[in-house]
C-alpha cells in the first residue's frame, strides 16, 4: 500500500470520529439557547392593550431626547423630548415635554419654547409646536394651542388663538406673529389688549379692535378698527371711546403712556370713578328761586366736571413724565369737547381744534380753540343758556380768563338770553362773571318783562340796539359802560354819546359827552309824528324822581322851535320811553330861551305840554323880535303845530302872530 493511500484512509477515520462530536455540541447550543429565551419570556409581563401605555412604558425607561442644529448665521438650538420619532427622510416628531431652546449665536437671544409634541425638519429651520405651548423670549411669554417657529425668517405665528403678556401690555387675538428680529407684534382677528396705567383707578386701558402691531424696539402701537361697525373700541373704568384707528406711543424707560392718538370720527367718554356720596339729611323746602340769567363762572366750572364727552376727526392725548396726569388733549377737524356737571348742565366747546393743557396738579392751564371757535352753556335739558363764538379763543387757567379773537369772516361774539353783544376783540373775566367787548361794537339787549315799570329813556316792551368802539359789562353793579361815539336806540327813539353807562334793569342810566337824544312824538291824532331831539352835555335818569335829566348846554328841537337851558328834565312815563312831560331850567346861570320863526323868547323855566303840543315859557319872560322890540309878560306859550306863540300877563291876553321868513 502506498503512502498516498494510507494518509487518505487516516482522514477518512478522524472524519467519522469529529461528526459526532459537532452534532452534540451543536445540539448542546441548541438547548442552551432554547432554555435562554424561555426564561426571557417567562420575565417579560405580557403586553397590555393601548399602544400609549407601551410607549410611556419604554419612555419611562429611558433618559430624555436631545437634538442640536449649529447654524453659521443663527448659532445653537437645541430641541428635547420624550420620544423621537421620524415622520419621513426630512421630518421628524418630538412627543412628550418637548422644550425648544433657540441659543442664537454667543451673548445673543435666547428664546424657549415648550409644549406637548414638535414637528421639525432635519436642519432644523422650521418648528411647529402643539398641545399647550408656552413660548418665552426676554420679558414676552405666550400661550396657546399650536404655535409655529420660522428660524429662518425670525418668525413666530398662530392662527389657532393666543394670548400675549409682557411688561407692557396683554393681549390676546385669533391670529398672533411675532417678528423676532424688529421685535415686533402683531395680534389680528377678534383682538383686545391692555395696557396698566399709572392712574388713581387701577382698571387697565382695554382696546379692542382688528388688528395691533406693536414694536418693542420703538414702544410704539398702531391698532386697526374691527368689529362689525369697524371701528376701535377703548375701555377704561367707567370711560369709553370709538375711533376708526389708535396709535400710541410708551415713554422710552417707562411703561406709562407717553401719547394716545385717536384718529376717524373718534368719540370719548371720560368719567373717573367716585366714591358714593353721602345722603344728606332731609331738609324743608326752599322757595323756587327766581328765574334769572346763568353767571358766566356757573358755565366755566370746568374743573368740577363729573364728565367729558370729546367729538373729532382726530384726539391726541398727551402725558407727563413720571406723572399719572394728562398733559395735554388735542382735537383736530371738526371737534366738540363737552363737560358735564352733575347738575345736568354742561359747557361744550367747539371748532376745528381744541386743545386742553394741564398742569402738573391736573388743574387746566389753558384750553385753546380755533376755527370758527364757539363756547355753548347748557341747561339740563340741553337747550342753550349762552354762546360765546369768535375766530380763536383762549381760556388761562391761571387768571380765569377767556379771549376771544375775530377776523375778517367772524366776529367775536356774545349770546345770552338776555343779551347779543359782538365785536372785534373779547374778554371775560370769569370770576367776576364781567366782559369787555372792543372795535366796532353791536349789542342788543332784552330787558326782562318783570321789570315793566320805572323805566328811564327806553321803553320795557322790546330789545335795545347800541353801537359803540369798546363796551364792558359789570357784574358787581349789573351794568353795561358804552364808550366811544356811543349810538343806541330803540324802535324811533335814539340816545348817543361819548359814553353810556345803562343798567340791566334801565332804570340808572347816566350818559357824557355830546349827548344826543330822539324822542318819537305825535301829538294829536290825524298829525304827523314828529321827533323831540335833546342834546345836552350829560344825562342821566333819576329813579326816586323818574326824571330823567339832561344838564350841560341843554338844547331841545322840536318843529320850527329852537330850546336852550341850563337844565331839561323829561317825566319818561311808566315803563319809560315816552315824554309825558317835559321841564326847562335856566340852571347855574343860562336863563332859558326858545326861538321860532326868528323870533326868540327868554325866562327862567319853560314846560311841555305833550297834551297840547305847547311850551310855556314863564319867569318874568320876554318875546324879542328883530327889529321890532321886546315884548313882557307873565307867560309866553308857543305852540309848536302852527308857529303861534301866546303873550299872556295878569291883565290883558293877545296873541302874537307868527312872522315867516
Amino acid at each position: 500500500m502506498s503512502a498516498a493511500e494510507r494518509g487518505g484512509r487516516l482522514k477518512l477515520r478522524a472524519a467519522r470520529v469529529i461528526r459526532p462530536v459537532l452534532i452534540v455540541l451543536l445540539a448542546a447550543v441548541v438547548v442552551i439557547i432554547t432554555v435562554y429565551l424561555i426564561r426571557q419570556i417567562k420575565r417579560v409581563p405580557p403586553p397590555e392593550p393601548g399602544q400609549k401605555d407601551i410607549l410611556e412604558s419604554k419612555v419611562d425607561r429611558k433618559e430624555k431626547i436631545r437634538v442640536s442644529q449649529t447654524h453659521r448665521e443663527k448659532g445653537l438650538i437645541e430641541a428635547s423630548g420624550d420620544l423621537n420619532i421620524p415622520v419621513d427622510e426630512k421630518t421628524y416628531r418630538l412627543e412628550g415635554r418637548v422644550e425648544v431652546v433657540d441659543h442664537g449665536r454667543k451673548g445673543g437671544r435666547e428664546i424657549r419654547m415648550n409644549g406637548d409634541v414638535l414637528t421639525y425638519d432635519n436642519e432644523m429651520n422650521h418648528f411647529f409646536l402643539k398641545g399647550n405651548v408656552r413660548i418665552r423670549y426676554k420679558d414676552v411669554a405666550m400661550n396657546g394651542p399650536d404655535f409655529e417657529y420660522d428660524l429662518l425668517a425670525d418668525l413666530i405665528m398662530t392662527g389657532s388663538g393666543a394670548a400675549v403678556k409682557t411688561s407692557t401690555l396683554e393681549g390676546e387675538a385669533q391670529r398672533v406673529l411675532f417678528y423676532l428680529k424688529d421685535e415686533e407684534l402683531v395680534l389680528e382677528e377678534n383682538m383686545q389688549f391692555s395696557i396698566r396705567l399709572r392712574l388713581a383707578t387701577p382698571d387697565p386701558l382695554v382696546i379692542f379692535g382688528r388688528k395691533l402691531t406693536y414694536g418693542f424696539l420703538r414702544r410704539r402701537g398702531d391698532v386697526e378698527g374691527g368689529g362689525p361697525d369697524g371701528k376701535v373700541s377703548l375701555v377704561h373704568g367707567k370711560s369709553r371711546g370709538t375711533a376708526d384707528r389708535v396709535y400710541f406711543e410708551q415713554w422710552e424707560k417707562i411703561d406709562d403712556l407717553r401719547i394716545l392718538r385717536l384718529e376717524g370720527k373718534v368719540r370719548l367718554a371720560l368719567e373717573e370713578e367716585r366714591a358714593a356720596a353721602k345722603t344728606p339729611k332731609a331738609a324743608p323746602p326752599a322757595p323756587a328761586p327766581e328765574a334769572q340769567e346763568s353767571s358766566i363762572n356757573r358755565e366755566f366750572r370746568l374743573d368740577q366736571s363729573v364728565r367729558q364727552e370729546m367729538e373729532s376727526d382726530e384726539i391726541k392725548l398727551q402725558s407727563f413724565l413720571n406723572l399719572p396726569i394728562l398733559r395735554l388733549i388735542e382735537c383736530r377737524g371738526r371737534s366738540a369737547v363737552k363737560f358735564v356737571y352733575d347738575s345736568g348742565e354742561a359747557t361744550e366747546f367747539r371748532g376745528e381744534s381744541v386743545d386742553l393743557n394741564f398742569n402738573r396738579k391736573g388743574g387746566f392751564r389753558e384750553i385753546k380753540t380755533a376755527g370758527m371757535a364757539r363756547i355753548a352753556g347748557l341747561d339740563k335739558t340741553g337747550g342753550v343758556s349762552r354762546v360765546i363764538e369768535g375766530t380763536t379763543m383762549t381760556l388761562d387757567g391761571q387768571t380765569s380768563v377767556l379771549h376771544v379773537a375775530a377776523d375778517a369772516g367772524r366776529r367775536a361774539r356774545l349770546v345770552s338770553a338776555r343779551s347779543d353783544v359782538s365785536g372785534d376783540d373779547l374778554t371775560i373775566m370769569i370770576e367776576q362773571n364781567d366782559f369787555e367787548m372792543k372795535g366796532g361794537v353791536q349789542m342788543n339787549f332784552r330787558p326782562s318783562p318783570k321789570d315793566a315799570a320805572d323805566k328811564g329813556f327806553f321803553s320795557s316792551a322790546g330789545p335795545v340796539f347800541a353801537k359803540a368802539g369798546s363796551m364792558r359789562y359789570l357784574s358787581r353793579l349789573k351794568r353795561f359802560l358804552l364808550w366811544d361815539q356811543v349810538r343806541t336806540w330803540q324802535e324811533q327813539r335814539i340816545l348817543s354819546a361819548q359814553e353810556i353807562s345803562l343798567s340791566e334793569d334801565m332804570t340808572e342810566m347816566t350818559c357824557q359827552g355830546g349827548v344826543q337824544s330822539v324822542f318819537p312824538h305825535k301829538a294829536k291824532e290825524g298829525e304827523p309824528e314828529r321827533r323831540v331831539e335833546i342834546a345836552a352835555g350829560k344825562m342821566r335818569y333819576d329813579i326816586g324822581a323818574r326824571q330823567l335829566i339832561y344838564e350841560d348846554n341843554c338844547q331841545l328841537r322840536s318843529g320850527a322851535a329852537v330850546l336852550q337851558s341850563g337844565i331839561i328834565s323829561v317825566d319818561p312815563g311808566e315803563g319809560g320811553g315816552e315824554i309825558l312831560s317835559l321841564r326847562a331850567m335856566k340852571g347855574k346861570s343860562k336863563a332859558v330861551s326858545i326861538v321860532m320863526n326868528a323870533r326868540e323868547g327868554t325866562g327862567e323855566l319853560a314846560e311841555y305840554d305833550v297834551q297840547k303840543d305847547t311850551i310855556t315859557l314863564t319867569g318874568r319872560p320876554e318875546l324879542k323880535e328883530k327889529d321890532k322890540g321886546t315884548i313882557r309878560g307873565d307867560k309866553l306859550t308857543f305852540h309848536l303845530a302852527d308857529g303861534t306863540i301866546r303873550v299872556e300877563s295878569r291883565d290883558q291876553e293877545r296873541p302874537v302872530p307868527v312872522i315867516k321868513s
